[in-house]
């Protein structure tokens, strides 16, 4: 694997830094997934290892993250389904093995829950909540990348889509309805609720 640091990363005014590298890095899985009907099961186990890791604009020289993550989803009618995930991380900063320390944003408990209806034809209709455990972060204005612990938090989303005919098409989303106040950089709170909305065009096919 590898990645490239983005343009804003390297250039952005007041928010970025030039002298970043590329992460390199190495990852394996093994997963197994058992299905039957209207019933979804899987695991997946994961270890990836990397080498200046973008991190707060800063390279981490050398990680390791290993964890395993479940999967299940059902389907209740051709109308509703649920799909829901958890996944449990362990993130290292491992550049001084003498001294490992946890990697920043890095929740080690993360939750996904989808819950997917189709009311009428062409109207889809989700409801997802997300949950993430407390992890560390770096503290706002600090130059020496002072660490601070970020809190847990839980939001709650709904999307609509609608297709009126094959060029007309439209979507909705309400993000964090229940105006859960967090942050996901310190320093930084996220919005209460917020709608968002787009409407699409089809001119020719």
């Amino acid at each position: 694997m590898w990645r490239a640091p983005t343009f804003i990363d390297l250039y952005y005014p007041g928010w970025s830094n030039p002298d970043l590298k590329p992460e390199k890095g190495l990852s394996s899985d093994l997963g197994i997934e058992y299905s039957k009907t209207k019933t979804r099961l899987s695991v997946t186990g994961y270890y990836i290892t990397t080498s200046d890791l973008i991190v707060s604009l800063k390279n981490v020289g050398k990680t390791k993250q290993c964890g395993v993550e479940f999967e299940t989803s059902y389907i209740f009618s051709s109308k509703a389904q649920f799909k829901a995930n958890y996944t449990y991380l362990e993130a290292k900063d491992i550049t001084d093995k003498t001294d490992e320390k946890t990697l920043k944003y890095a929740p080690k408990h993360s939750i996904n829950c989808t819950l997917s209806f189709k009311p009428i034809d062409k109207l889809n209709v989700s409801a997802i909540a997300t949950y993430k455990s407390r992890y560390i972060g770096t503290k706002a204005g600090s130059y020496t990348g002072e660490s601070v612990n970020m809190s847990d938090y839980i939001t709650l989303d709904l999307s609509s889509s609608y297709e009126l005919n094959d060029k007309f098409s439209f979507w909705v989303k309400i993000f964090n309805i229940t105006g859960s106040k967090y942050q996901i950089i310190d320093g930084y709170p996220m919005p209460g609720v917020a709608v968002y909305g787009s409407i699409a065009l089809k001119l020719w096919k």
